[in-house]
């Protein structure tokens, strides 16, 4: 029996031992490893405005694209033009120039469908911006990534 009691206490005894008696390290330590330099951070650019207005401009350009009447394509495109206007603002506002260009690019064809005095003419400029604002949203994910 004194046997077992004499094992019982080295056992106890060697469990409870340890090196570190600091604990409040630990934490510490924890915390430094999140922490993070200025300079460190990447700096997260949001063109999604950019984005979504190029969207809206497709869609109008395509709606001018496949209007039967000269009066309907230059409502779309006119509408057209102020997405892309839009776009413009946003990718500028998002430091994101090769979206800007795209932009300025598709507004112009735009309103050469919107001054197009026939379907046909109004139709080659719609696909051109319609090209253009795809190019947008292209150029402006690059941008964000």
């Amino acid at each position: 029996m004194k046997n077992l009691y004499l094992l019982l206490f080295t056992a106890l005894l060697f469990s409870c031992d340890t090196n570190d008696t600091n604990y409040s390290d630990a934490a510490d330590e924890e915390t430094a490893y999140y922490e993070t330099s200025e300079y460190e951070e990447e700096e997260v650019v949001d063109c999604s405005d950019a984005k979504s207005s190029a969207s809206y401009g497709y869609d109008y350009a395509r709606q001018a694209y496949y209007s039967e009447t000269v009066e309907d394509m230059q409502y779309y495109a006119k509408r057209a033009m102020d997405e892309f206007d839009s776009a413009m603002s946003y990718a500028s506002d998002c430091g994101c120039d090769d979206a800007n260009y795209a932009a300025d690019e598709a507004y112009s064809n735009a309103k050469s469908a919107y001054n197009a005095e026939t379907i046909e003419d109004g139709e080659y400029y719609a696909k051109k911006a319609m090209d253009a604002s795809e190019e947008i949203e292209s150029y402006a994910s690059d941008c964000e990534n």
